[in-house]
């Protein structure tokens, strides 16, 4: 019974050193395991911000003039009284959003325009009455009316361009020869005579203007043309001995 007393002690105490032993090793393995893990951190990467995108500003278009040096341009201006006078402007040179100018000044009633010294103004390109007529090499085909004495039955003065009548109604005689007739509207007509060109202002006509000319003499030549602010309405024109024209509008 002593020596199995024995035996168990023996057999227990190496369980026990064997569990101690093995408890030992366990820990050991667990310590090497702790020691090889790595712990890796994820940088934290922080977004670059986008640029900053300054708007192109758009470019400033620069206005085109609406007329250029040498244009004869109508105005919206009357010189009111008797004899009527049209005031138009020839365009001499542009300085920034100014026309540099020079004044036209049209008299119908005596069949003459004369210009006025050179001065600064400024013409509205946005004003739809400011508008071209013809340019000042256009007009200077005609002969300056200015070196005409117009009380001077001798001096003939040429006859106006009917772009320069740019103010109501007329009648454009144009003729070298004498001649004789009649003109009106819708209510009333005038009787006429005369010789050579003359240009007659129509006051205020309603619905229609006619006018029937006649040459007086066997040569020459007889035009006649109704006009409304510088543009021709009808127009005839006759070189038979005592010829006659007829020419009518409504308004």
């Amino acid at each position: 019974m002593t020596k199995i007393k024995m035996k168990r002690k023996t057999i227990v105490g190496l369980i026990a050193v064997v569990a101690v032993i093995a408890m030992a090793m366990l820990a050991g393995c667990l310590e090497e395991e702790k020691a090889s893990t790595v712990t890796v951190s994820t940088p934290t990467i922080s977004a670059t911000p986008a640029p900053t995108l300054k708007p192109t500003p758009a470019p400033t278009l620069k206005q085109t003039p609406k007329f250029k040096k040498g244009d004869i341009v109508k105005e919206d201006i009357v010189l009111t009284g008797f004899p009527k006078a049209t005031i138009i402007s020839w365009i001499r040179g542009i300085e920034g959003e100014n026309y540099r100018t020079s004044m036209i000044h049209i008299s119908p009633y005596f069949n003459s325009y004369s210009i006025s010294d050179e001065k600064l103004t400024n013409i509205r390109t946005t004003d739809d009455d400011s508008k071209k007529i013809m340019t000042i090499d256009e007009l200077q085909k005609y002969q300056n009316h200015e070196d005409v004495d117009i009380h001077n039955p001798d001096d003939r003065a040429p006859l106006l361009p009917a772009e320069l009548l740019v103010d109501g109604y007329y009648l454009r005689i144009d003729a070298i020869c004498e001649w004789s007739g009649s003109y009106g509207d819708l209510h009333s007509t005038k009787s006429v005579d005369g010789e050579d060109d003359k240009i007659i202002e129509l006051e205020s006509p309603e619905f229609v203007i006619s006018a029937v000319f006649q040459n007086q003499e066997e040569y020459g030549y007889l035009g006649v043309a109704i006009v409304k602010d510088g543009e021709i309405l009808n127009s005839e024109i006759t070189y038979a001995s005592y010829g006659v024209v007829s020419v009518s509008s409504t308004i």
